[in-house]
């Protein structure tokens, strides 16, 4: 038996195989430049992204709904083919109706009945004014548009929030709303709110309310001694969890006579709170 020891014998073209090599026509530089260019790394990204430019893969639209005077609303930067459904849900939501329509600047603007944002109005309309804003925050949310923050752009002790909102899609699930409006010096007004938080609220509280009373229109009305306001504030957000709502926003909705003659006496703000339709106790509440 013969053994060899070397390296592994490598595949040697022919003699004929290299002279058709050798006859084979070279690409010349003309030829090099006619080659298409490597793809860069961002258009390579995009390819592997699906085909689409990294502008269109993710984008937001952000609209504005703001309060002024004593009874207007503008809305600004909503979609066109969407404005007559904005139109329709605000004059749906205010029983008294809309007196005007017109566009303000880059808005447009809904002159209302009545003057839903007086601060010295009587405290049955402030709860019409409550449910009307509580109307306009479901309606938006439940078709997509979902509050992103509430500001006070004004100086201190003048104006009223104004509302900044994202569009979601697919729009949220389907929630319960109510409102709580802290209204006078020491007045807890809870609006539309279940008869097991009302009564859950006034055992939470004990002997710190002084007097509460059922008013029509599914509206409690809770006197508080003021000293300990934001313990009694700890406790409401507690209670509130517990009944499955969290809190949505909290919004300054009130011409305050600071508006009016640049004196004292602007109101509180609003609380607006919601809760998923299918919840149910025990389940945990998520704050969205």
């Amino acid at each position: 038996m013969e053994w060899r020891v070397g390296r592994r014998q490598q595949n040697v073209p022919s003699s004929q195989e290299a002279w058709q090599r050798r006859q084979a026509p070279q690409p010349n530089s003309q030829d090099l430049q006619k080659l298409p260019s490597p793809p860069l790394y961002q258009d390579a990204a995009t390819q592997l992204a699906g085909g689409e430019s990294s502008s269109s893969v993710f984008h937001t639209q952000f609209a504005c709904l703001s309060m002024h005077m004593s009874n207007r609303i503008r809305l600004m930067n909503f979609p066109h083919d969407c404005h007559s459904r904005r139109q329709d849900l605000v004059k749906s939501a205010w029983p008294k109706g809309v007196q005007g329509e017109r566009v303000y600047g880059s808005s447009f603007e809904l002159k209302l009945k009545n003057h839903p944002w007086d601060y010295i109005m009587e405290s049955r309309f402030k709860s019409q004014s409550r449910r009307f804003m509580c109307g306009l925050l479901s309606g938006l949310f439940d078709s997509g548009w979902v509050l992103n923050t509430a500001v006070n752009i004004y100086p201190k002790g003048a104006g009223k929030d104004t509302l900044f909102l994202r569009c979601q899609n697919p729009a949220p699930q389907l929630y319960r709303w109510i409102c709580i409006s802290f209204m006078g010096d020491d007045f807890l007004y809870l609006i539309d709110a279940p008869d097991e938080l009302q009564a859950a609220l006034v055992q939470a509280y004990g002997e710190r309310v002084q007097r509460h009373r059922a008013r029509a229109e599914d509206t409690l009305v809770v006197g508080l001694n003021t000293v300990k306001a934001r313990e009694l504030l700890l406790i409401l957000l507690e209670c509130l969890e517990q009944h499955g709502f969290s809190l949505y926003t909290s919004l300054e909705q009130d011409t305050g006579l600071g508006d009016i003659c640049g004196i004292g006496g602007n109101p509180s703000d609003t609380w607006y709170c919601k809760r998923q339709l299918d919840w149910s106790r025990g389940t945990p509440v998520y704050h969205t």
